[in-house]
């Protein structure tokens, strides 16, 4: 399967009648994850992330009528039948991110959005705080903050521990020419891809296959 990113805009689910439409065709295990949430937003968010994993995989050629997960040790979502498929799912602001892959994948979307940059001491590996203190204005700064947060959680979820895996044990590497990890959790090499639609948001995707795509697929969820 060619490795493939796509993206949505939720705002079409805030229609009430569009929201009801899509949640009577989602999985029984996904309804169940929307009704615990509190807030209309992330029930929405919730919501768009499977409709757009079902695109993405009707756009490499999988039509499911039901979506039905496994979950490994550390609660990655796993599709049952289909093993040979890996995929991952984000979402942040109205935005949702699916990649998905013949090989583990992770993909993180972030709202670039005002934050207290001094949590980077307490989350970050010392070396990317320093990397964040030394961009020259707050702009620059979050903007790196913003850029090492899609990566660091792209990294954990390619490994399929996620927050298992604490973010301040290994350490993003902006080399000339590419972008690594440091890290002792194994032997593997990890590949980067950050993505750039001048909407707001920051992108990323890691894998240890090198066959990142070099642009997301916009897709819309009607």
């Amino acid at each position: 399967m060619k490795t493939q990113i796509f993206a949505a805009k939720t705002d079409i689910l805030k229609s009430p009648e569009n929201f009801q439409h899509f949640y009577n065709s989602a999985s029984i295990e996904r309804r169940n994850k929307i009704d615990r949430f509190k807030f209309e937003k992330d029930k929405i968010l919730s919501l768009g992330a499977e409709i757009l994993l079902k695109k993405a995989l009707a756009e490499s050629g999988i039509y499911l009528d039901e979506l039905r997960y496994a979950y490994n040790a550390q609660q990655k979502p796993l599709l049952i039948g289909h093993n040979d498929i890996h995929f991952n799912l984000s979402h942040s602001g109205n935005t949702v991110l699916c990649a998905i892959s013949d090989e583990e994948i992770g993909c993180d979307v972030e709202l670039i959005d005002e934050i207290d940059l001094n949590i980077a001491d307490r989350f970050f590996n010392k070396s990317e705080a320093i990397l964040i203190n030394k961009q020259s204005g707050e702009e620059a700064k979050r903007d790196m903050f913003f850029r090492l947060w899609t990566l660091k959680e792209s990294f954990m979820k390619a490994t399929g521990l996620g927050f298992h895996l604490s973010p301040e044990k290994f350490s993003i590497v902006f080399d000339e020419n590419a972008i690594r990890v440091e890290q002792s959790l194994d032997n593997k090499t990890y590949f980067f891809q950050e993505y750039d639609l001048q909407d707001g948001y920051k992108y990323a995707c890691c894998s240890f296959a090198n066959n990142l795509p070099n642009s997301i697929k916009m897709v819309n969820l009607k």
